[in-house]
């Protein structure tokens, strides 16, 4: 019975955490966010939720004339477990100009991310809990493009798919409960689609809305996510 409930929650969960929790780390031309050109040092903060989950963090990215690297940490709460759950995530990807002029770049990303901390009731009475780990492996190919800029303000598009994979590893935190396994995982993937849209105030300060669409997974819902993020160091000519 409980394996049945197992099959049955978390396929969902894992789409519905490995939506938000790239919200955690994240920023560039392709993301909606200012060109590293800007400043080659990035810290952002942001929020993103959906239907069954929802995330805060803020990460830390640095990127110089084309490859750039990015790290994480947040929170994460989802439906179906109990209390909130650490995360932390990196990624490493490449920008690349393909029309300078109006500045339009491609990014191949390669992101991870773990969330850990919250557990799952699978009763909702206490008596068989088990903690959760939830991993997500993604592979990205985003664009972005500067549709608009001023000397003091930018507008930034962006547009981008994901191939999302996640594990979720269940641990039985009780080895005095004998009839369930010490650990089991679960795991399940899907396609993103993302959206995302960067208004400047300034060369670098930047707040950006997105959002991320499941593909062909019955019962997600699309994310919505919002974030300010702010370039600083020698700019690059």
């Amino acid at each position: 019975m409980t394996e049945l409930i197992l099959a049955r929650r978390l396929p969902l969960l894992i789409v519905a955490a490995v939506a938000v929790m790239p919200a955690v780390a994240g920023g560039q031309v392709c993301a909606g966010s200012a060109p590293f050109a800007r400043g080659p040092v990035q810290v952002s903060g942001g929020a993103s939720f959906n239907q069954h989950a929802r995330a805060f963090g803020a990460g830390l990215a640095i990127g110089g004339a084309g490859a750039f690297g990015q790290v994480g940490l947040g929170t994460l709460q989802a439906d179906g477990l109990e209390g909130s759950a650490f995360t932390v995530g990196g990624a490493a990807g490449a920008e690349v100009s393909i029309y300078r002029a109006r500045t339009v770049t491609i990014c191949p990303i390669i992101s991870l991310a773990s969330a850990s901390g919250a557990s799952l009731d699978y009763y909702g009475d206490g008596q068989l809990v088990r903690d959760v780990t939830l991993t997500d492996v993604a592979v990205s190919m985003g664009i972005g493009v500067v549709a608009s800029r001023s000397q003091r303000a930018q507008v930034v598009a962006a547009g981008s798919l994901s191939f999302v994979y996640g594990i979720t590893r269940l641990t039985n935190p009780d080895p005095t409960v004998s009839y369930v396994p010490e650990y089991s995982t679960q795991s399940g993937s899907s396609w993103l689609a993302g959206l995302s849209i960067g208004f400047g105030f300034s060369d670098a300060v930047m707040l950006h809305v997105n959002t991320a669409i499941p593909i062909g997974v019955a019962g997600a819902s699309a994310t919505i996510g919002t974030g300010l993020s702010f370039n600083f160091g020698k700019k690059r000519r």
